[in-house]
């Protein structure tokens, strides 16, 4: 079973793997989506790449808990 699958027909699985849909609606926008948990350690890596200041990092980890 793939993940995309499994996200569809389990919604134990998917709630876990998409935290953030516990506080938010993901309404279908093609420029906002949900992480699953699988890519936080990834983008927690590259983020300081693309972060211009602290602040901006600290932001991105405490939206990615």
């Amino acid at each position: 079973m793939t993940f995309l699958d499994r996200i569809q027909e389990d919604d134990t699985f998917r709630r876990e793997q998409f935290p953030t849909a516990a506080k938010h609606r993901y309404m279908a926008h093609a420029g906002v989506a949900p992480l699953p948990r699988l890519a936080v350690p990834t983008y927690l890596r590259i983020s300081p790449d693309f972060c211009s200041t602290f602040e901006e990092i600290d932001r991105v980890v405490e939206v990615m808990r």
